[in-house]
This record gives C-alpha cells, structure tokens and sequence, in this order.
C-alpha cells in the first residue's frame, strides 16, 4: 500500500497529456476562422467584421484607418495591429 503522500508519475504524465492534447485542439478549433489577405502599396482591400473582433496586422505602424460608417465601428491601435470591433 501507497502513502498518501507520494504521487504517481504515470498518472501524472498521463493527466498533463490530456491537458496538453485539450489545448491543442481549442487552438486549433479557433484557426479555422482566420483569414489571410496578402496585399502590397498598390492593393486596397474589404475587410469583414466579426461581430466578434478582428485584429489586422501590418508589416509597419498603420497611419490612417477609414471606416465604412462612422459609429459603427471601435478602432484600437497596437503597435503594428489594429483591433476592430462592430459597435452595434
């Protein structure tokens, strides 16, 4: 018989794995909805919203945004990302 005190590695590398395996697979259930757009100086593009945010990443610190309606939209500059989010 076992004390108490001492831990089972077994059972322990067994319940990490789990943990790990759950992580992974809720990351990989969220990549499914990200889009990719390549574009260049030459390029303007539509961008959707999700009702849930979008975050759009810049090679450099964007400079100026314009939105298709004005109060219907949250801007939040960081660094070279913007988050943008439906306000209604």
């Amino acid at each position: 018989m076992r004390k108490r005190e001492e831990i089972d590695l077994n059972f322990l590398a067994l319940v990490l794995f789990g943990l790990l395996t759950v992580i992974f697979c809720a990351r990989m259930g969220h990549t499914k909805n990200i889009k990719l757009l390549r574009l260049n100086n030459n390029v303007v593009a539509t961008v959707k919203i999700s009702p849930k945010g979008t975050i759009i990443s810049f090679p450099t610190k964007p400079t100026k945004v314009i939105l298709g309606n004005k109060g219907s939209f949250g801007i939040e500059y960081v660094e070279n990302d913007l988050a943008v989010s439906a306000l209604s």
